[in-house]
């Protein structure tokens, strides 16, 4: 289940698993929109298009499976903690940061009855984040990955190159995020 992902987001080293288990478990048809497989035996050819495993248990609708999946690639997008300060990226996986790629997430439920919206377009050179929506109680704590090993610095906020995150207001709406080269 790519849901126990989830908590490799407290760590450092295999933040992004959870994506890469959710991705893995869609190529490997063990899941999708509401439906969870599991047992499945690699797949045989066939003349229908798409992956057709040759055996497997499942239901469809099931939503547990879907719900804990859909969860932990939205935690990897951005999560609320109890103090109100919000996670941005935590999960990202460093190849989804490049090539002006975009990464958006809207309606976000935040405290106080409110919601937010997050997007992230990643460049070579720098990644860009806006956000939209209502803003939260506290902090925002930009936190992707490839900033643990290319934290250059930013436009706006506190830089932690140690971390590897970027701490900005919650009143702010944009900020740049530089990158050093590879």
């Amino acid at each position: 289940n790519a849901g126990y992902g989830s908590a490799a987001l407290r760590g450092e080293r295999y933040r992004s698993e959870g994506i890469y288990a959710y991705k893995m478990m869609i190529e490997s048809a063990m899941t999708g929109p509401f439906s969870w497989w599991e047992g499945i035996l690699n797949p045989k050819n066939t003349s229908w298009e798409g992956v057709h495993p040759k055996y497997g248990n499942g239901a469809s609708p099931h939503m547990w499976g879907q719900s804990v999946c859909t969860k932990v690639l939205i935690d990897s997008l951005i999560a609320e903690k109890i103090d109100g300060k919000v996670i941005i990226g935590r999960g990202i996986p460093e190849e989804w940061i490049g090539n002006s790629q975009v990464i958006e997430l809207n309606n976000y439920p935040i405290s106080g009855n409110r919601r937010m919206g997050v997007r992230i377009q990643g460049y070579p050179d720098r990644v860009v984040i806006t956000f939209t929506g209502d803003s939260p109680v506290n902090e925002i704590l930009i936190d992707l990955p490839v900033f643990l090993t290319r934290l250059k610095g930013a436009t706006t906020g506190n830089v932690d190159f140690q971390s590897g995150r970027v701490t900005v207001s919650p009143d702010t709406k944009s900020v740049t995020v530089y990158l050093a080269s590879m």
